[in-house]
C-alpha cells in the first residue's frame, strides 16, 4: 500500500528503487555468480483482467507498475542468465498495512463496508511465499507468478476474511458499480 502510494506522488525516486536498485542487485548477482529472484507485481498488467499468465502482455497504468517492470526490463538486461522475476499479487500477511489488516478494521466500526468487485487476483499470504521464493531461486531464469491458488474479487476475498474471522459486517458493492 505504502510503496505504491509514495510511487505515484514520487515516480522519479521509485523508479530509482525500483528500476536502478534492481538494475545495480542484478549487476551484484552476476559478479557473485549467483541466482536473482526480483519480486514483482501483477501491477504490470494493466489490471482489466486477471489473473494473467507469465506471457501476458505488460501495460502498466500506475507509476508503481510503470517502475517495476523497468526494474525487470533493467535486472534482465543486466544479467539474462541469473535473473529470476517473481510477480506476486494481493499480498497479506502479519506484518505490513493489508487489505485483510483494512476490512477487519473497518469491521470493528461498522457494520458494512464497501468494496469492489469489478477485480479479480489471487491473494497471497506471505508465510506462503517465502518458501515460493527460495523454490523459484533453483528454476531456469525466467518470470514466473508466485501468487496463492485460486482467484476471487475484492468483494469476495473481504466475504471471506468476515467469515473466518466470525466478524459481523456486510460487504457491499460501491453505489456506482451497484448500478451498471
Amino acid at each position: 500500500h505504502v510503496a505504491r502510494a509514495l510511487a505515484e506522488d514520487h515516480e522519479e525516486q521509485a523508479l530509482l528503487v525500483n528500476g536502478e536498485g534492481a538494475r545495480n542487485v542484478a549487476i551484484a548477482c552476476r559478479e557473485a555468480g549467483s541466482a536473482m529472484v526480483l519480486v514483482s507485481t501483477d501491477y504490470v498488467f494493466p489490471g482489466t483482467g486477471g489473473p494473467y499468465d507469465e506471457d501476458a502482455a505488460t501495460d502498466p497504468l500506475q507509476a508503481y507498475g510503470r517502475t517495476k517492470l523497468a526494474g525487470e526490463r533493467l535486472a534482465e538486461m543486466e544479467y539474462p542468465e541469473g535473473v529470476r522475476i517473481a510477480r506476486t499479487a494481493w499480498l497479506y500477511g502479519a506484518n505490513g498495512r493489508n487489505f485483510v489488516d483494512t476490512m477487519l478494521a473497518l469491521a470493528a466500526d461498522r457494520d458494512h463496508v464497501d468494496v469492489v468487485a469489478d477485480q479479480t487476483g489471487c491473494p497471497t499470504w506471505t508465510k506462503d511465499l517465502c518458501p515460493a521464493l527460495v523454490q523459484v531461486a533453483g528454476l531456469p531464469p525466467g518470470v514466473y507468478h508466485v501468487a496463492g491458488g485460486g482467484s476471487t474479487t475484492w468483494a469476495d476475498f473481504a466475504r471471506e476474511v468476515f467469515r473466518q474471522a466470525q466478524v459481523e459486517c456486510q460487504v457491499r458493492l460501491p453505489e456506482h458499480l451497484a448500478r451498471e
